[in-house]
C-alpha cells in the first residue's frame, strides 16, 4: 500500500468512520480504524488484564504479610523468659 492508498483511506474514515481491513497477498494483516472505536474494543481486555494483575499483587502481599507475621511470632517466642524466678530483696 503507497501513502496515496494510505491518505485516501484517512480521508475515508474521517468522513464516514467504519473499521478497514487491509490485505497482503490475499490475506488479511492490518485492521484500520478510528482511535475512539479502538478504545471502546481494547479497554475491556485492558480492565481484565489489570484485575488479574492486581489479584496476583495482592496474592503476594498475603504471603509476604504472613510470613512476616510467623518471623515476628518466633522472635517473641525465643526472647520469652524461659522460666520466672522471684529473688528476695
Amino acid at each position: 500500500m503507497d501513502k496515496e492508498n494510505l491518505a485516501n483511506l484517512l480521508r475515508i474514515l474521517k468522513l464516514i468512520g467504519g473499521k478497514f481491513i487491509i490485505v497482503e497477498d490475499e490475506v488479511p494483516r492490518y485492521v484500520l480504524m478510528g482511535y475512539d472505536e479502538f478504545q471502546e474494543l481494547a479497554a475491556p481486555a485492558v480492565e481484565e488484564k489489570l484485575a488479574k494483575r492486581l489479584k496476583q499483587i495482592e496474592a503476594v502481599n498475603q504471603q509476604i504479610t504472613h510470613a512476616q507475621l510467623l518471623d515476628l511470632r518466633e522472635e517473641v517466642i525465643v526472647e520469652a523468659p524461659q522460666e520466672i524466678r522471684i529473688e528476695p530483696l
